[in-house]
């Protein structure tokens, strides 16, 4: 609680100049403690404060996708999406509201798009592979495992037998289907 409480005092007492930033971090916060709903009141003035800026928008994506406003995750994935700069940004958010709606097609796709453009993000990765052990499709863990060697990393010892185990079924699953013609 401490931490929220020193964001939103910081925040209270700024003045115009930094206060796009200071309540930026008291909404980070909120969400960290999976207040949501507070967040979505202060991103409301966030948004009024500073209403073309992408981080703002990424924000709100976020609580979007939180509180499943699929009006709101729609809006800011247009202005996200306007945005060439933030196209990996904007990827890993698709993938958290795929996720979040568990939509087996967009989601592989989304993540397909993402893997060969991703930079490691420590935070992200678990979101990431827990997004593809949903989805069971052999083309992410294709990708996934091209993004490892590419990054030189390596999966601990249970993320890697889940895709072997994931990868297994796959195959036995094409194997029945040519048998059975």
């Amino acid at each position: 609680m401490e931490d929220i409480e020193r964001h939103e005092s910081k925040y209270l007492s700024s003045g115009d100049k930094k206060k796009h930033i200071l309540l930026s971090s008291y909404i980070k916060s909120l969400l960290k403690n999976d207040r949501v709903i507070e967040a979505a009141f202060f991103q409301e003035e966030l948004l009024m404060l500073k209403p073309e800026h992408r981080q703002v928008h990424a924000l709100g994506y976020e609580i979007a996708i939180r509180s499943f406003n699929y009006k709101n995750v729609v809006m800011y994935d247009d202005f996200l999406s306007k945005n060439k700069k933030c196209k990996e940004e904007l990827l890993k958010l698709r993938v958290k509201y795929f996720y979040s709606i568990q939509h087996s097609i967009y989601l592989e796709a989304t993540i397909n798009e993402l893997l060969p453009i991703l930079k490691f993000d420590k935070g992200y990765f678990p979101i990431l592979v827990e997004s593809i052990f949903f989805n069971r499709s052999i083309r992410n863990i294709k990708s996934l495992l091209i993004f490892l060697r590419k990054n030189s990393l390596k999966l601990d010892q249970k993320t890697e037998t889940n895709v072997k185990k994931i990868a297994y079924e796959k195959l036995c699953d094409q194997l029945v289907r040519v048998a059975n013609g």
